[in-house]
């Protein structure tokens, strides 16, 4: 792992005015985390093609869900299942000041922010 973990880097001094469970989860140790999410899709067509395109998972209200974090000193890779049946991977790394999370051919670049202990 890089001297500084990936979240710490991209966020700087802000990292410590994260609520305690971001910090641990964004503190770039590999853990497994466990709950349940709530996933709303687009339904125009651009919106279902680019959740084909990026392994988005359905539509669901109240879905089990497993992530599995690996942090290496490339960044991050992201383990999610959901409903035990769909599986969506992604990295993440940093690109300057901004965090770059890659799904399929998509490359999403984000500005984080901190507000109210969480993120933006």
């Amino acid at each position: 792992m890089t001297s500084t973990p990936l979240f710490p880097s991209v966020l700087g001094a802000e990292f410590t005015a994260l609520h305690p469970c971001l910090k641990q989860v964004h503190s770039g140790e590999s853990l497994k985390l466990r709950g349940t999410v709530a996933v709303d899709r687009g339904k125009s067509l651009v919106a279902r093609a680019l959740g084909a395109i990026t392994s988005l998972p359905p539509a669901a209200t109240s879905a089990r869900i497993e992530v599995q974090i690996e942090s290496s000193d490339k960044g991050e890779r992201w383990i999610r299942v959901f409903a035990t049946s769909h599986t969506m991977v992604s990295t993440l790394h940093r690109d300057g000041e901004l965090l770059v999370e890659r799904l399929g051919p998509a490359a999403l670049k984000f500005r984080l922010l901190v507000r109210g202990g969480g993120l933006q």
